[in-house]
């Protein structure tokens, strides 16, 4: 819920131009994880031309994949039903997609958003060294060094569900910005903004409410 929340906002947000959409298995299943994502792209409007590409399916380095978590209940969405999509996700995998696209770029031209497991990213990092000159940064929802975990006492769930890549990311070089459980856990959504969401009518902005009010 707070990734798709997230997304709905990044659309919405002047100061963005979000390049497209990469998809990793998280707390659902890859397939789901599509899926929301090709159905918020038609709730809000996003542009054709901007792809959803399917991702890694689990940890890059465990046979065991990445089980489905009740944690944002039915569909990942806190059982908020979106219409289903005509869009279909980019023929390409998430890590040739983004090496694509960052090879078309300039230097410390592009911002990479993580707000979900490090898989794809370390993947892309490992096979396309080069595609690293092209990040400006990369900002992670990911942490927990200075409040408790939200998985074990000392982990947090995006970094907890693939270690290895979580590893091979920070210590690439590449420019971080680390946002953490004590930050995330500041930025408090109450009952009274729930209802101004509810109240405005939009398709998005009902929807962001319907799935933080859950």
């Amino acid at each position: 819920m707070d990734d798709a929340v997230a997304l709905l906002l990044a659309f919405t947000s002047p100061e963005l131009d979000v390049i497209g959409i990469t998809t990793v298995a998280g707390n659902a299943g890859i397939g789901q994880v599509v899926d929301n994502a090709l159905r918020l792209c038609d709730l809000i409007g996003v542009d054709a031309q901007v792809p959803v590409v399917r991702g890694h399916a689990g940890p890059i380095a465990r046979a065991v994949r990445i089980p489905d978590e009740p944690v944002h209940g039915e569909g990942g969405l806190g059982g908020v039903r979106l219409p289903p999509s005509a869009r279909t996700p980019h023929p390409a995998h998430a890590v040739a997609w983004l090496a694509a696209q960052l090879r078309d770029r300039g230097p410390a031209s592009t911002t990479v958003i993580a707000t979900a497991p490090l898989t794809n990213i370390a993947a892309l990092l490992h096979a396309h060294p080069e595609a690293a000159s092209s990040i400006k940064e990369i900002v992670l929802m990911s942490g927990a060094a200075f409040a408790p975990g939200n998985v074990t006492p000392s982990a947090e769930f995006n970094l907890f569900a693939d270690p290895e890549a979580a590893r091979f990311v920070t210590e690439a070089g590449v420019p971080l910005r680390i946002v953490g459980l004590d930050v995330t856990r500041k930025a408090l959504t109450t009952r009274a903004d729930i209802d101004e969401l509810l109240a405005d009518g939009a398709p998005a902005t009902t929807a962001a409410g319907r799935m933080l009010r859950r």
